[in-house]
């Protein structure tokens, strides 16, 4: 009879821990596509940020001159997201050669130093003002 309880206890404490294991294993995979779902969801808001990234400069130069290393700071401090000057800079080229920025040197106090500003032109703000509002219209279209 003993042995026999003893073998119930053991059945028991098997299928426990059959159950511990396959809730572990429910768990751990829920875990684990949920961090797969939030990585793609970084990943997307990257690509997407990076398609936004010229309307983003304008955006930026809509107030005042900038240099690259302040644009840099505004967008990582206003949109959280860090983009590299080789990321930025050809960015900045491409727009000055469709004439959307101008680009003009200021002396620094070190000699023999320029700090190189990015400046909007009106052909920049006309282009600024434009995607704004299709980035509105899209955004209302979306969330209808």
């Amino acid at each position: 009879m003993k042995s026999m309880l003893v073998q119930v206890h053991a059945n028991k404490t098997t299928a426990n821990a059959n159950k511990e294991e396959l809730l572990g294993r429910r768990v751990k995979g829920r875990v684990l596509r949920a961090a797969q779902d939030l990585k793609f969801l970084k990943a997307e808001e990257e690509r997407v940020s990076k398609q936004l990234l010229d309307s983003q400069i304008l955006y930026f130069l809509r107030t005042e001159p900038q240099t690259l290393y302040s644009i840099r700071n505004e967008l990582q401090q206003t949109f959280g997201v860090h983009r590299s000057f080789g990321t930025i800079h050809p960015h900045l080229a491409r727009m000055e050669s469709m004439g959307l920025i101008r680009r003009y040197y200021v002396r620094s106090n070190r000699a023999g130093f320029h700090k190189v500003f990015y400046k909007l032109t009106n052909k920049g703000e006309a282009t600024l003002e434009r995607n704004v509002a299709l980035i509105k219209k899209i955004a209302r279209k979306m969330s209808a």
